[in-house]
């Protein structure tokens, strides 16, 4: 029975793996009290108030925005990349 469980487990992690897409950029502008960033390349993404945003994003900051496969605007993670 324990076995099955890990199968399933494990199955469901990789499931959803399945469904998130990503995206990278640079940001141009983060605008704090709506959770829009705003990208050097024109795309602009509304972080849901669920989805925390890293506290060192500002201007300049290489990002890695995890996206939703069924609705490739809903954002669910983001990350700054290391300098």
């Amino acid at each position: 029975m324990q076995k099955v469980l890990i199968a399933l487990g494990v199955i469901a992690l990789t499931s959803a793996a399945a469904l998130a897409s990503s995206t990278e950029g640079v940001v141009k502008e983060y605008i704090k009290h709506t959770k829009i960033i705003k990208l050097e390349d024109g795309n602009s993404y509304a972080v849901p108030f669920e989805v925390a945003v890293p506290s060192e994003l500002v201007p300049g900051s290489k990002i890695f925005i995890t996206l939703d496969d069924r609705d490739s605007r809903k954002v669910t993670g983001v990350r700054v990349s290391p300098r």
